[in-house]
């Protein structure tokens, strides 16, 4: 089984091709290489496929679905997978370290 094969068999959802060519590109992985095992890069590969799928809009593709449910689901998988190996390059699209904070409580 190859990179690309095992990280499409984390989501049952249909992926995009030209997303997880960035993927594999932005985390530095050959998705044509035989999968060993979870790495640090294959699992924040993995944590960015959740994160896209977390912010999907709402449309049922190929008999799947995301529910606002899921998308909080996604979105917890992601960021514990992001806290356990670090995020990573901070470059990468995929990440939520910049996203934009309330700040309505510091009057």
């Amino acid at each position: 089984m190859t990179f690309r094969e095992a990280l499409k068999m984390a989501v049952a959802y249909p992926l995009d091709e030209k997303y997880l060519e960035r993927i594999f590109i932005d985390r530095g992985i050959d998705k044509t290489a035989e999968y060993t095992g979870p790495s640090r890069s294959f699992m924040l590969a993995r944590a960015d496929v959740y994160m896209m799928l977390s912010t999907t809009p709402s449309v049922s593709m190929d008999g799947f679905s995301i529910t606002v449910e899921d998308r909080d689901m996604y979105a917890q998988m992601a960021e514990s997978i992001y806290r356990r190996y670090g995020r990573g390059d901070d470059s990468c699209i995929c990440a939520t370290g910049n996203a934009i904070k309330d700040s309505s409580d510091i009057w």
